[in-house]
């Protein structure tokens, strides 16, 4: 069997984008890219007004955001079984400008009408397709975009009071992504709105703690961490300072056991050597 997932965006900090790219399959989107694999190179005229083209060369679509939902309708036409990877879309309320709440209005009945009638539908949450990574720990980082309801310029200045360093990769290749991820001893986010938190999932799979709002499913991945009700920037604050804290002692005593096994001393003679 022949799949490909369809997303909108190829940006490789999307967690949607990542998403498909855990998933067995062929990974179209609809702009221009450099990927052999990118729907733009499969369908050249793609982005334009949604022509007819057939999927011939396979037997499964999943499309993962409006527009490529109509994609999937139109491959289930042709016979092809049509799977929705249900990534959801902010509430306009989590927007400061009035056209942007509109715009998202206006885009989430489209989303949520075109995916009706797939074959498959599946949450987001429902799939755990995740890649391992291993790293020591030494500085915060936060993943994810620059959104008003990300909070990320109250994050910054946080951990800037803090005096804590703080990462917060952009326009990055994922194995870069994945290397600062696998070394921070913290991940840090503020966001108050998340159709999943992929980024948190990611941390605790590597045993890295996490400070988070109680938004998308963090409650139910954190179990190293701390998960705050949503908007308590205050609560949010003091979490942030006491896991930093908590995490730096544990891993200074952590590489003081490695450095002793790695050193290892008669602490008598020390102790003759001494008097």
């Amino acid at each position: 069997m022949k799949r490909i997932i369809l997303t909108p965006n190829p940006n490789e900090m999307c967690g949607m984008y990542n998403v498909a790219k855990t998933l067995n399959g062929d990974i179209g989107t609809l702009y221009h890219s450099n990927s052999k694999k990118s729907l733009y190179k499969l369908f050249p005229h793609a982005d334009l007004l949604f022509p007819n083209f057939k999927l011939q060369d396979y037997d499964e679509v999943i499309t993962l955001l409006y527009p490529m939902h109509l994609f999937g309708r139109r491959a289930k036409k042709q016979g092809k079984k049509w799977i929705v990877y249900d990534q959801k879309v902010p509430e306009p309320r989590y927007f400061k400008s009035f056209w942007k709440r509109l715009y998202i209005k206006l885009f989430t009945k489209l989303n949520n009408q075109s995916m009706k009638g797939a074959d498959e539908y599946w949450e987001l949450s429902e799939k755990q397709q995740l890649p391992l990574f291993k790293g020591k720990k030494n500085y915060a980082i936060y993943l994810g975009r620059d959104e008003d309801y990300k909070n990320v310029k109250w994050l910054k200045q946080t951990m800037k009071d803090f005096g804590i360093p703080l990462v917060h990769p952009q326009n990055v290749d994922t194995d870069v992504v994945h290397a600062l991820l696998s070394n921070a001893k913290l991940l840090v986010t503020a966001s108050e709105w998340e159709g999943y938190g992929r980024p948190v999932m990611e941390a605790q799979a590597l045993g890295i703690p996490v400070v988070c709002f109680d938004v998308g499913t963090h409650k139910q991945n954190v179990t190293k961490g701390f998960v705050v009700t949503n908007r308590l920037f205050n609560k949010l604050h003091d979490k942030i300072w006491e896991a930093w804290r908590i995490y730096s002692a544990l891993q200074s005593f952590e590489e003081s056991l490695i450095a002793d096994k790695q050193n290892p001393q008669d602490n008598n003679n020390d102790k003759i050597v001494a008097d």
